[in-house]
């Protein structure tokens, strides 16, 4: 179980999304997809070759980078499993596909994002179930506050997906982050390698971090 936020992200920027659930839709759409690794071979190769993916050696040919840009889609809430395990376009993956104008529908998707949702308790993901939370409402709640104006990755990293349990949880975070640039890494607790293992199991603190 992640103790922490995760959020796939095949792309750094979003502007690659109705083009791979174009492509999605067009290889899997009303199929089965776990445990199909051809289905998920071809998927790979349908965002190579409309140069989505970069080509080249895979690093296994069990379909996990397809794997990764379909959790994406799905974390968006544009695709989901129905009760027979087949996907499907959500309604807002067929306003998408059906070229409704994509800026508002994905910023929707976004807003509405939160913990836990049918990704996060996925069992590959498995967020704790002590988030409840919006997590990019909760990033623009903190960027909107007088006293942060910006986050770095490092704030990001020790404070926002590892104490950003509910909506309500700004003002401890801002107290934190706060703390972080006045002292820097002293004031984190001594055991928190120990409190947001990495998936592979407890590091230590520099290799957390």
């Amino acid at each position: 179980m992640l103790n922490y936020w995760m959020i796939p992200r095949p792309k750094r920027k979003l502007v690659a999304v109705v083009d791979v659930l174009a492509a999605f839709s067009f290889v899997t759409l009303a199929q089965q997809w776990q445990g199909q690794p051809e289905t998920q071979l071809s998927f790979e190769e349908e965002l190579e070759r409309l140069q989505l993916k970069a080509p080249g050696p895979r690093r296994d040919q069990g379909g996990s980078g397809a794997r990764t840009y379909e959790s994406w889609l799905h974390s968006l809430g544009l695709i989901f499993k129905d009760s027979s395990h087949v996907q499907r376009l959500t309604l807002a993956g067929e306003a998408l596909l059906a070229g409704e104008a994509p800026v508002p529908i994905i910023t929707n998707q976004l807003l509405r994002f939160q913990y836990p949702s049918s990704y996060s308790v996925r069992a590959g993901v498995n967020v704790n179930s002590r988030f409840r939370v919006h997590p990019f409402r909760f990033i623009l709640e903190l960027l909107r506050h007088p006293d942060i104006g910006t986050l770095s990755k490092a704030e990001m990293a020790r404070f926002v997906i590892t104490l950003g349990e509910t909506d309500a949880s700004v003002p401890e975070v801002v107290r934190e982050i706060l703390r972080f640039r006045a002292y820097g890494d002293s004031v984190l607790p001594p055991d928190f390698p120990d409190r947001y293992p990495a998936r592979t199991g407890i590091q230590t603190l520099e290799e957390t971090l």
